[in-house]
């Protein structure tokens, strides 16, 4: 059976995310209209790349950059509306392109862009890594310490908690140990302080747990929050794109170092 993180792949694609064209879902240029006016429309739907239609067929685009000047199609700017997200996430940050076309194999059904990756599906596939992340690492950390839940605090520097904790898990009708009450934070701190740990992950020192996944809990709080954008400006493709590569390698290691 594939890792879930792997059939999440083949769930959440681009097709989930993207702003359809049928159903007149898409701002298009218009010949007879007022160009300014267009732009005037574009701007207050964020959006700054025009589709050129003749017919049915896209034969180029007008952009807010170049407004005076049609670029041609090319075949470089389609996608299939079945890659994951995760494919998506590294075709924006590899070729700097602020948008794509989506194809069914047979025809133009959508646009795509680094924005469309704040949506929900984006985001429950984004939760759904860091959440099977957390889960695999807490195991790591459950199976090292066992009952030793005070060396867990002591690691933390909060062995004052450890007494109430004990007596939440004492008055719980429920088998819990002291890694529920943990957060992703707490983790990666036990971690980065545990070398047996970092080596079940791959991690050779403290450095590398903060390059690898240093950043993860801002990317945790910012997929759960809705209001939040995981993406804010164009730049920021590339740092999620390498978050996404790091949780994918940590899972392949914490997946095989399971095994």
């Amino acid at each position: 059976m594939l890792p879930i993180w792997k059939q999440l792949e083949q769930v959440f694609t681009v097709e989930t995310i993207m702003t359809p064209r049928r159903d007149n879902g898409w701002l298009v240029w218009e010949e007879d209209k007022s160009p300014q006016d267009q732009w005037d429309v574009a701007e207050q739907s964020g959006v700054d790349m025009l589709p050129v239609l003749d017919g049915d067929k896209i034969i180029g685009v007008r952009e807010r950059i170049n407004k005076d000047q049609i670029i041609p199609f090319a075949d470089n700017w389609l996608i299939s509306e079945r890659i994951s997200i995760r494919e998506l996430v590294e075709k924006f940050a590899i070729s700097k392109r602020t948008w794509l076309f989506a194809s069914d194999a047979k025809d133009v059904i959508g646009i795509v862009t680094p924005a469309d990756l704040n949506k929900l599906p984006a985001r429950t596939y984004f939760y759904s890594l860091l959440a099977e992340l957390e889960m695999l690492i807490a195991k790591h950390v459950r199976n090292h310490f066992g009952q030793n839940h005070q060396a867990i605090l002591a690691l933390l520097n909060n062995p004052e908690e450890l007494e109430g904790v004990e007596i939440k898990m004492r008055d719980s009708d429920m088998k819990i140990d002291i890694v529920h009450f943990l957060d992703l934070s707490d983790l990666i701190k036990v971690i980065k302080k545990k070398a047996v740990l970092r080596e079940k992950l791959g991690l050779g020192s403290a450095n590398q747990v903060k390059e690898k996944i240093g950043n993860v809990v801002e990317l945790r709080h910012n997929v759960m929050h809705p209001v939040r954008l995981i993406l804010n400006d164009k730049k920021g493709i590339d740092d999620l794109d390498k978050q996404v590569r790091n949780i994918l390698s940590l899972l392949g290691s914490v997946n095989t170092s399971s095994e």
